[in-house]
């Protein structure tokens, strides 16, 4: 089994563009100026995203927080909204790469909230089988490229039982939420931290894809209502 985990820029094939507004919990984490991964927002101050998008060596390591800046409240990576410096990052402490796939941010300063601005609840269940999730994140959206969007992209996928997800990927955890991917739809190169709603509340966070990003195995996403209580521990 290879687990294609991303650690760059995100990518959602055949997304469809966002406007101002319409994801203001979606946030772009960069290192250095670069956009890497997606994020997303859970108060003023505290975000959420992929432990691998902010660590080296499978978790050994967490990179330097002052590295870090992320830009919310605008659905252009490279423009637009306000660019917050990161403080420090909380690495889910059974994290080696793999599962458990959940890191923290914290800011420096809180974020003044406005209509684009604005942080989402995290779910305390999991959706059931055959829900329809949203999800977004910038980056390439053709399987074949390594060109980022420039736009926040939207998609949408449905929930696999975790049995049928065990017997495609031949994994089971009861922190993973698979999600039914298709050709020229679902994650892609870099599409690390993408957050997954359902009903309005995170559901999940972007972990991996299998084979390629034109598979049609499904996607692995850290499922948030079984890490909520972690989760809720560390939001500032």
């Amino acid at each position: 089994l290879l687990l294609l985990l991303s650690t760059s820029a995100t990518a959602l094939l055949s997304g469809k563009t966002a406007q101002q507004g319409d994801y203001p919990y979606a946030l772009s984490l960069q290192r250095y100026g670069a956009h890497i991964c997606n994020g997303v927002l859970l108060s003023a101050r505290t975000a959420l995203t992929a432990a691998h998008c902010v660590t080296a060596g499978q978790g050994i390591e967490t990179y330097p927080a002052r590295s870090f800046q992320v830009r919310v409240g605008s659905p252009q990576r490279s423009a637009g909204g306000v660019l917050a410096q990161v403080e420090s990052f909380v690495v889910h402490r059974s994290y080696a790469g793999g599962l458990n796939d959940l890191a923290l941010v914290q800011l420096q300063q809180p974020l003044t909230l406005t209509p684009q601005i604005q942080p989402i609840a995290v779910a305390k269940q999991a959706p059931a089988t055959d829900s329809a999730l949203s999800y977004v994140g910038w980056g390439s959206t053709a399987a074949q490229s390594s060109a980022l969007s420039q736009s926040l992209q939207s998609g949408s996928l449905k929930t696999v039982s975790a049995a049928d997800c065990e017997k495609q990927l031949y994994l089971a955890d009861a922190g993973l939420l698979c999600l039914a991917s298709a050709k020229d739809q679902g994650m892609c190169l870099g599409d690390a931290g993408a957050p997954a709603v359902f009903d309005k509340q995170l559901v999940g966070i972007g972990a991996f894809y299998v084979q390629g990003c034109d598979s049609t195995l499904p996607n692995g996403f850290m499922s948030v209502a079984h890490y909520s209580e972690w989760i809720e521990t560390h939001i500032r």
